[in-house]
């Protein structure tokens, strides 16, 4: 399949950044089960939604995006910004795991 197809089964977003949509009941549902008692920002993302983060994001290739997540139940401005917050550090984390293990094989 041709880039330009792939990107097809994307949306835009108003600002024209390819939009990964995600939709699920509610916040808790963004993240792992093993860490029920941790607050929100200290832990991982559920594997299932942090792969189709992944999967999309190597599909849409060096273009700009936004993920876009919709809920049941709308979380408030404060818990919105906390998702933002504990994605950016948990695909942060990954990198660092990354590089760390690349060194070590190096």
């Amino acid at each position: 399949m041709t880039r330009k197809r792939l990107l097809e089964r994307y949306a835009a977003a108003d600002d024209g950044r390819i939009a990964i949509d995600v939709a699920v009941p509610g916040v808790e549902d963004l993240y792992n089960d093993f860490e029920r008692t941790m607050p929100f920002h200290k832990k991982d993302l559920d594997e299932a939604f942090a792969d189709h983060l992944v999967d999309s994001a190597r599909e849409i290739g060096g273009n700009d995006f936004v993920i876009r997540i919709d809920f049941d139940r709308m979380p408030d401005g404060a818990m919105a910004d906390r998702i933002r917050r504990s994605t950016r550090h948990f695909f942060a984390y990954l990198e660092d795991r990354e590089r760390r293990n690349l060194k070590r094989m190096f």
